[in-house]
């Protein structure tokens, strides 16, 4: 659930002070006097849920601190809202404290919610040591569904207002209590389009990449609509774009097509993409028309013989809007013995596409000539046309051939007449012949027979053009000739309906994540020229590529289809892509291909994973489940072993399950490591190692999985502290534990177990019985921590070849609260040696890797425990041997008088190191405790006493407990590396090490703490006993990052190379915090600190200096010196005294208040000298920027009773700046060619006070 709460830092608060847009109409009342809501503004994402607490404040009431007398406070609230813009989902929606209750004394509040309101009525009940400043009234839980900032408003319960509010002592507040208001603002995606306009050319289709601004709150459709007056040819190809909360920054294709029409408007659409709650986005789509409106003449060149008669015909190329007229007219000066039968052709829309008749006759003359007349056939806006026709005289013998020019459509004819001029004295045979050009062309008769019976009738002879496969049109001249007669020529153009175009198929094609589809092309016609196509991604998916590219095509190939592959490559996102191909070549439209990469989903997850198995098991024996998860919801995963199973020994069911199923493969004990593949349904896999340890011993689990186990209670396994680790994890509800049978053999010796109480409860405790018999038992409550810990060796011979009931417990002792985790549980036959430990004999440790480690006890005795194979002794005068492999020492437990003695371990040689894992138990003092070449891990010290020194040279997750009721001695600890590490100590302690990873120090006071490299560590001091308040006298680390510091009382110097991820809490003064690089992510609260420097950039810190701050004892400065040498950014200073110097190279969205009330919202500026708690101020401003002119102040918000003079290196070095003064002494600079100067620019900051030293400087705004 949202909490609208920002991003986690506290600057997120004064956001809004920084520049961010206001809203007039809904200014937040973020009241500190009365009732009001935590925040003034909410950001949250659109369509979540998010709370609202409502607090109340009484100040005017019980002014400054005072507290009331015990007794109840009635409380009747109202949240109101517009019901548009929010809901609240019921009465469970409205939580309230423990103790708001009806009457004060558990009963049940008045609770109602409904549209646009949520209220109560409760009371709460106040001890004399409670006030009523910052009380939480409820936390209520809204859900946005709001398009745009909306206020919440506050008001009273019960209507009229009569006892909403009610004080201890009976008295009604509700005519003076004031009610606050707040603003939500929610994180509304935008529609974005990468062009708002886009032209489609007719026939084809255009691509519109479209995004969201931001993340949805879940799946969100875009609606797609064609607005009025559309042009029906232009259409969405989806009425709807789907977005995810995963995929919404990636482009999602909307295309567009324009079908073929035949008129010859570029028609246009304006297309609405909207969602419900988000500003609709329009697109502009205007179709690129293709069709040219012309004049279709169907011969330009006839003939006619005297006193007869021609024709042509006309249209229109194209659908027109409007009626046209085509005019018929003659030139003027030619022949008047030819005439048109019109002057006038009229088309309209209906009928644009009719061929109209244009008849032009010839009459008699008495001339020989053959006369000529050029007819124009013209229409306004359009190319005209010129009809020229022969009349062929007929006082002398001719052929008449008509028309002696002819376009004949590719796979067409046409007819052109041919007669005599005058009747012939016998027959006359002419003769038809192609003579040259394209040889498509040819005439359907050879010859035609003229006679006196038909002389003068027009003869047809069909002109035919046969189909080809280029896109020429070829022209070709045909002769008409007789014997003694001159010869006719006719010119024939072949209209070629073959257009080049790329013939790409398919046009949407689907690829496989991670695999290749073909796109096949081919041209549509035979090229002149060599056609290199190429294909390129336009946009989209960037897993999407193209191989393959170019390719040729030639006249002798261009009908054969070539490939190129598409490739999808496999990504994580787990969501389908898309992408836009484009298919280009020269002088040829583009063809768009929109690739659709199809997800096969995300592979399954599986983690590095153990398991363990007894040497000597029966074959069937499940070793455990290997587990793994996948991302793609409803997936089926199945499981095989891909590699290091040669000898057969193991196999896996396809649910996970594994089993042995030949002993005799395995070779002896030790680790046989498989690789599991876990492959889902669409065989997509993943691998990881699963190590099975070959166990010689009767139980080793490392609780992957409980099979096997009784359970009792709220028993589950869940991820360790390891990411391939899994535990079992016990949660107290009521007792909790898991149980087996197990059939120890004759030679058990020894069972342990890891526990870690990751919540400690009240005193809950891990028990350990075996046929109910306990044998081991640990209260929670001392050892909780965030590492596992040993129980050490458990003795079990005694229980040994009998079949018992193991159990492990955890036991309730209170209410429920505790948490137990456990692993590594182990019984095994490796003998537990014990022997005894005094003072001045030594132990001596040989291990088989030819280490020699001296164990010495200088005063005391006690008992040593230790396990390992193979283990002998040999006893000398002064000094007792063990040898052995694997040696382990277990336990320790020294109860003699070893006040002033040295527990201490020497090496001797060798490679190896002899392990200490257990327990170590030291009933009194212990003056040291020395390791050299031991390896403490996993083990518990307690010291009953004091422990002067711990000197060891690597700890891992040790955890030290030292008791000093005396408190005499400091404990001082020196070691190379820790891990884990966590002390508690009753003394004072000292540390120096090279490197300090996890853990806490917890000590009443601290001295000098050193660490060389890395230092991330928690620390609690009590500030008991420690010198003038200081709990921490010097800290000097490498990297101090990642720590959490809480200390009652003062501190000396802290110095670091970088200080990262800090958090600070001291209740007294600190000398300084330096670091000589960068202080970053850092959060600081002190009662002063006299420096904090950053060598470096000092960002996204917190600096509150308003601890116990007396007003009757104001100090002088809360800070002498606060500095960063480069950047001073996102910080936050509060503070009730003055700051003397304040230096950066550049200061940028930081504040700084000194002396300011509580009152006064961070942020926002001060007023009036009410404002003011105390007289406070800050120095002076030093920027010390290089470079290019400012500004090196940028969104800082300085505020103090006065401040001191700014000085820069440049007159602009601020912008979007605050002050609030009562006086300023203003801003001085010294620019690059050494000239001083005041910045008198009212543009640049904006200063609040009552005066100003020189009121001219800048712009007064109250």
């Amino acid at each position: 659930m949202g909490t609208g709460k920002g991003r986690g830092h506290r600057f997120d608060r004064f956001a809004h002070a920084r520049g961010a847009p206001r809203f007039d109409a809904l200014e937040p009342r973020h009241l500190l006097s009365g009732v009001h809501f935590d925040l003034p503004e909410y950001d949250v994402p659109a369509g979540s849920t998010f709370d609202v607490q409502v607090l109340i404040d009484l100040d005017d009431v019980t002014p400054g601190d005072q507290v009331p007398p015990p007794g109840l406070f009635s409380a009747g609230i109202r949240l109101t809202f517009d019901d548009a813009n929010a809901l609240v989902a019921g009465a469970e929606a409205v939580a309230l404290p423990v103790d708001l209750d009806e009457n004060g004394l558990g009963g049940p509040a008045l609770v109602e919610v409904g549209p646009g309101f949520a209220g109560f009525a409760a009371a709460i009940g106040f001890s004399a040591t409670e006030g009523y400043m910052q009380t939480l009234l409820a936390t209520i839980t809204l859900t946005d569904r709001g398009s745009a900032p909306y206020p919440i408003n506050l008001e009273l319960f019960f209507d009229p207002p009569t006892d909403n509010f009610l004080d201890f002592d009976g008295t009604a507040l509700d005519g003076t209590l004031a009610l606050g208001s707040a603003i939500v603002r929610p994180d509304v995606p935008e529609i974005v389009l990468d062009d708002t306009a886009i032209a489609v050319d007719e026939g084809g289709a255009g691509i519109v990449n479209v995004t969201l601004s931001s993340a949805p709150f879940s799946v969100l459709n875009l609606g797609v609509a064609p607005g009025p007056g559309a042009d029906p040819d232009l259409r969405s190809v989806s009425d709807t774009l789907t977005f995810t909360p995963d995929d919404w920054d990636q482009p999602h294709p909307w295309i567009i097509e324009a079908d073929e029409d035949d008129d010859t408007e570029d028609g246009s659409t304006v297309f609405t993409i909207s969602a419900p709650g988000l500003q609709p986005v329009q697109l502009t789509a205007t179709e690129r028309d293709d069709d040219v409106q012309d004049l279709l003449v169907s011969a330009t060149d006839l003939a006619s013989a005297e006193s007869d008669s021609t024709s042509f015909t006309v249209r229109l190329a194209a659908r027109p809007t409007a009626a046209v007229e085509v005019r018929i007219e003659k030139r003027a000066g030619d022949d008047p013995d030819l005439n048109a039968d019109t002057a006038l052709l009229t088309f309209t829309p209906d009928d644009w596409d009719q061929p109209r008749t244009v008849v032009v006759t010839g009459s008699a003359d008495a001339d020989d000539a053959d006369g000529t007349a050029r007819f124009d056939v013209a229409s306004d806006g359009l190319d005209g046309r010129t009809v020229t026709v022969t009349e062929i005289d007929d006082d002398e013998q001719a052929l008449v051939v008509s028309p002696t020019t002819l376009t004949v459509g590719e796979g067409q004819s046409e007819i052109v007449f041919v007669r005599l001029a005058t009747q012939p004295p016998g027959d006359v045979t002419v003769q038809i012949a192609r003579q040259s050009g394209d040889e498509g062309l040819s005439s359907a008769v050879d010859s035609v027979l003229l006679g006196a019976a038909n002389w003068d009738q027009p003869q047809p002879v069909s002109i035919l053009a046969a189909e080809d496969d280029d896109t020429q049109d070829g022209t070709a001249t045909f002769t008409f000739s007789a014997p003694d007669l001159p010869q006719r020529n006719v010119n024939v153009t072949v209209g070629d309906n073959d257009q080049q175009r790329l013939i790409v198929s398919p046009s949407l094609l689907a690829v496989a994540e991670d695999g290749t589809a073909p796109l096949s092309i081919v041209l549509a016609a035979r090229p002149q020229d060599d056609v290199i196509v190429q294909v390129e991604r336009r946009s989209g998916d960037a897993d999407v590529s193209v191989t393959g590219t170019p390719i040729t095509f030639t006249a002798n190939n261009w009908f054969t289809a070539q490939t190129v592959d598409v490739q999808a490559a496999r990504d994580d996102d787990g969501v389908d892509g898309i992408a836009t191909l484009a298919v280009i070549a020269e002088s040829v439209d583009d063809v768009l291909v929109v690739v659709n990469e199809v997800d096969d989903g995300l592979p399954p997850e599986i983690a590095d994973q153990g398991f363990a198995v007894t040497d000597g098991s029966a074959a069937g024996t499940v070793v455990g489940t290997v587990d793994a998860t996948d991302p793609d919801a409803g997936d089926v995963v199945t499981f095989d072993i891909a590699a290091g199973n040669d000898a057969g020994a193991f196999d896996i069911d396809p649910d996970g399950t594994l089993r042995l199923v030949d002993p005799d493969a395995l070779a002896e004990v030790g680790l046989v490591t498989l690789t599991v593949r876990a492959t889902d349904a669409a065989g997509l896999f993943s691998e990881a190692a699963v190590t099975i340890e070959i166990f010689d011993g009767v139980l080793k689990d490392v609780f992957d999985d409980l099979v096997g186990y009784d359970l009792t209670g709220a028993v589950t396994v869940v991820q360790g502290d390891d990411p391939s680790n899994r535990v079992a994890q016990m949660t107290e509800q009521s007792d909790a534990a898991i149980a087996r049978l197990v059939d120890l053999p004759d030679d058990a010796d020894r069972l342990s177990l890891d526990y870690l109480f990751s919540n400690r409860g009240d005193g809950d405790a891990l028990s350990i019985t075996i046929d109910d018999i306990e044998v081991f038992r640990r209260v929670g409550i001392d050892f909780a921590g965030e590492d596992l810990l040993s129980t050490g060796p458990i003795d079990v011979a005694a229980f040994a070849g009998s079949a018992v009931t193991l159990e492990v417990r955890l036991e309730t002792t209170g209410a429920p609260g505790a948490q137990l985790q456990i692993d590594n549980l182990e019984i095994t036959s490796q003998p537990i040696l014990t022997l005894p430990l005094a003072a001045g004999r030594r132990v001596m440790f040989t291990d088989g890797d030819g280490t020699d480690v001296t164990l010495s006890l200088s005063k005391g005795d006690g008992t040593l425990t230790v396990a390992g194979e193979n283990l002998a002794t040999i006893e000398e005068r002064r000094a007792t041997t063990i040898a052995g492999d694997d040696i382990e020492i277990v336990g320790i437990d020294l109860a003699g008088e070893t006040e002033r003695g040295v527990l201490q371990f020497r090496g001797r040689g060798g490679d190896g190191r002899i392990g200490l894992r257990g327990a170590i138990n030291v009933d009194g003092a212990l003056n040291a405790l020395r390791a050299g070449m031991v390896v403490f891990e996993h083990v518990i010290v307690t010291i009953g006493g004091p422990l002067t020194k711990l000197e060891a040279e690597r700890l891992d997750h040790v955890r030290l407990f030292v008791n000093d009721a005396a408190g005499a001695r400091p404990l001082r600890m020196k070691f190379d590396e820790a891990q884990q590490l966590h002390v508690a100590s009753t003394v004072a302690m000292d540390l120096k090490a090279d490197r300090l990873a996890g853990g806490s120090l917890d000590a009443p006071w601290f001295g000098r703490l050193q660490v060389r490299e890395d230092a991330s560590f928690s620390l609690f001091a009590t500030g008991e006993g420690a010198p003038r308040d200081v709990a921490v006298r010097q800290g000097r680390f490498g990297r101090l990052v990642d720590g959490d510091w809480q200390v009652e009382g003062g501190a000396g110097a802290i110095t670091a190379d970088e200080i990262e991820q800090w958090t600070a809490r001291f209740t007294g003064p600190v000398t300084s915090l330096k670091a000589r690089r960068h202080v970053r992510d850092v959060d600081l609260e002190a009662d002063s600190v006299r420096s904090v420097a950053a060598g470096t950039d000092m960002t996204a810190t917190t600096i509150d200096l308003t601890r116990d701050f007396n007003p009757d004892r104001p100090r002088d400065v809360a800070v002498r010196d606060l500095r960063a040498g480069d950047a001073m950014e996102n910080v936050l200073v509060t503070a009730r005294s003055g700051i003397r110097s304040l230096q950066a190279g550049r200061m940028e969205d930081t504040v700084v208040r000194v002396g300011v009330a509580d009152t006064v919202p961070v942020g926002q500026s001060p007023v009036g000298p009410q404002d003011f708690v105390t007289a406070a101020q800050i120095s002076s401003v030093r920027l010390r920027g290089t470079g290019e002119p400012g500004p090196w102040m940028r969104n800082v918000n300085l505020a103090a009773t006065a401040i001191g003079r700014i000085t820069t290196g440049f007159a602009d070095a601020a912008a979007a700046s605050t002050f609030t003064a009562g006086a300023f002494q203003g801003l001085s600079y010294r620019d690059a060619e050494g000239r001083r100067g005041f910045n008198r620019r009212s543009d640049v900051l904006t200063v609040v006070g009552d005066h100003l030293v020189d009121p001219g400087l800048l712009v007064r705004v109250v």
